[in-house]
């Protein structure tokens, strides 16, 4: 990133300090010198980032979201720049540890200051559902405290916005794991009950030290949100019956903001009105969420299965991993992967650790000579030599070029019976988070003897295809994601990917 140190903005605003970079920029201190105060200025780069439009209709979003949000638990936007290369997001100041960093650095907090904590958060939601807006990613890093014990909810990022034309009234989620509600896990759309499961994921956080349904890595912890049970409450004294409510599985069964509220403020009526907070560093609205993907190939799930890189979606060809309270991790093209041996056979479940071994395998017709064979759980395909298997989001296997487009591909154990209504689906949630988003085709097709559906489509200055079929027992995607300019120049590639994946014992 370009150092920006003392770069005016706008003619008022000048940069003094970063204070964070995330996927979607870089936040720093500035200077209003119009009206005298210190203000954090969220810094956009357009350039070199694929669709520029897109990219700015997205910062547009979020500063739109927080803007119609008038209630002191928000962090609050004064002003918007754009010119023409970066986009600016002037916001308000604080300079503070989020809930998360409080709770890692001293341990879980009292259950009377935790419900003040939850009513600030609170309040900022309500305020936010009246405004026709969902926040969406409700988590103790998005969570900011004030000495006083106040909170403030930042990062509007993801949220969706009502009214908002580039929407549709279905939306894939982009959320952290932990916190997610099941709704969202599915792929339904998220309404407000959505935030309200992360505000009782957040509460319990704050008073047992702990998420309520991690589990270390994504799919066990999606599974828990959407069968298990939260963890048994062990500090929470008056807010366990709050927490139990908001984290019921069915939204309807949740209270509302009225209801929840009501039962804050008798657990709160003890809470000291100042906390001591521990020495963390300097905070300021909480810096950009790293960037999301395209859809995965967990494409075949059913209304009951587990939805992991489904809920992966968004920007820059990017494949996604999760890490802690960190939410989307990229590891797509772009960074690195571990090459495996030319001229052998890879062997390894997607999973785990990839081995090899000299083995004789007979080559499809199609597949060019020089490619090398990879054998995934119950499948194998092949691959050029100077391409890459890695492990993929939630069990998938990513084999990814030098140049870092990549193939992807993913099974599932509870299949669509309707490949094409499938991908159809996918498609509104995958539209609604991607104004550029253009179809080229879903068709129905014939893969090996088998019903086959082939969605086609382009975002961001990517080209995607994803073959789905099933085999009656197993699902399968198959899926190439690369930049616009390469894409006519792998179609031989495309081909010899499908060529030369095989159904295995």
């Amino acid at each position: 990133m370009p150092d920006r140190t003392q770069q005016l903005i706008a003619g008022r605003y000048r940069l003094d300090r970063s204070l964070g970079v995330g996927g979607m920029g870089q936040v720093w201190l500035a200077e209003d010198s119009l009206l005298g105060r210190t203000v954090a200025v969220k810094v956009v780069d357009l350039r070199g980032r694929g669709d520029e439009e897109a990219l700015r209709a997205r910062v547009m979003r979020e500063a739109r979201a927080a803007a119609r949000i008038d209630d002191p638990g928000s962090v609050r936007i004064f002003d918007v720049v754009d010119d023409g290369h970066a986009v600016y997001l002037v916001m308000e100041l604080i300079e503070a540890p989020t809930l998360a960093d409080i709770v890692t650095a001293e341990g879980p907090l009292a259950a009377d200051a935790v419900a003040r904590i939850g009513l600030d958060v609170l309040g900022a939601l309500a305020a936010a559902h009246r405004a026709g807006i969902v926040h969406r990613d409700v988590k103790p890093n998005n969570v900011m405290v004030l000495s006083d014990g106040s909170a403030k909810l930042a990062d509007f990022g993801i949220a969706s916005v009502k009214d908002d034309p580039s929407l549709t009234a279905t939306g894939m989620v982009l959320g952290t794991p932990k916190y997610m509600s099941p709704e969202q896990a599915r792929g339904e759309t998220a309404g407000a009950p959505a935030d309200l499961w992360g505000l009782g994921a957040l509460l319990y956080f704050a008073v047992e030290g702990e998420p309520p349904f991690d589990r270390g890595d994504t799919l066990p912890t999606l599974h828990a949100v959407l069968h298990d049970e939260p963890r048994p409450l062990r500090r929470a004294g008056g807010l366990a019956p709050v927490i139990g409510a908001l984290l019921t599985k069915d939204p309807a069964g949740r209270p509302s903001t009225h209801d929840a509220r009501r039962l804050l403020q008798g657990v709160a009526a003890g809470a000291p009105r100042t906390m001591v907070l521990p020495a963390v560093r300097e905070r300021t609205p909480a810096a950009p969420s790293p960037r999301p993907t395209p859809p995965g190939n967990r494409r075949w799930l059913s209304a009951l299965a587990i939805v992991a890189a489904v809920a992966l979606v968004a920007a820059a060809g990017v494949a996604l991993t999760y890490d802690g309270d960190k939410g989307a991790v990229a590891t797509g093209p772009g960074t690195t992967t571990t090459s495996a041996p030319p001229s052998t056979t890879t062997t390894a479940k997607p999973t785990t650790t990839t081995t090899t071994e000299p083995a004789t395998v007979e080559r499809p017709s199609g597949v060019p000579s020089d490619w090398v064979s990879y054998r995934g759980d119950g499948w194998q395909i092949w691959h050029p030599s100077d391409w890459s298997p890695k492990a993929g989001p939630a069990g998938s296997v990513d084999i990814g070029s030098p140049a870092g487009d990549y193939f992807r591909v993913d099974t599932v154990d509870e299949p669509s019976d309707d490949p094409k209504a499938a991908w159809e689906a996918q498609e509104q949630s995958f539209a609604a988070d991607h104004p550029d988003y253009q179809r080229i085709r879903i068709d129905d097709v014939e893969f090996r003897g088998l019903d086959a559906a082939m969605w086609e489509f382009t975002f961001e200055g990517l080209h995607a295809a994803d073959l789905g079929f099933s085999d009656g027992d197993r699902g399968y995607a198959l899926y190439l994601v690369a930049g616009e300019d390469r894409w006519d120049d792998l179609a031989d590639t495309r081909q010899a990917f499908q060529d030369g994946f095989e159904i295995s014992a």
